[in-house]
């Protein structure tokens, strides 16, 4: 007996079901555990570089977390700053515009001891 359903013109096999399903190839971030597609660069969730794609950069950032590649923006929701109305934050912060990475402090996270 096959359970199996037969094959026609308008149905992929292998790979190409796999792909058009949705379904690409993904690997798991070193970092957060994010589950993300394999030829992406970084990872979605926390910008961490892809090991598969660069592992000597993978590697630094394992050791130093601060050189993971965020892109930074000021964002100002501090309630005490006058420019900012109905301001929910108890500081402004930097984040980074691709994932949900936030700091406090008042010059860019890094590496970098001079801005």
């Amino acid at each position: 007996m096959n359970d199996t359903k037969p094959q026609t013109a308008e149905t992929p096999a292998g790979a190409a079901s796999v792909l058009s399903a949705g379904l690409a190839p993904t690997t798991l971030c070193w970092n957060c555990n994010t589950a993300y597609q394999t030829d992406a660069r970084q990872c979605p969730g926390c910008c961490a570089t892809n090991a598969n794609k660069d592992l000597a950069s993978a590697q630094e950032e394992m050791q130093d977390k601060r050189l993971i590649d965020h892109d930074w923006k000021w964002v100002s929701d501090w309630y005490g700053d006058p420019e900012v109305v109905n301001g929910t934050a108890d500081c402004s912060h930097w984040k980074c515009t691709r994932c949900d990475s936030e700091d406090c402090e008042d010059e860019p996270p890094g590496p970098y001891d001079d801005y």
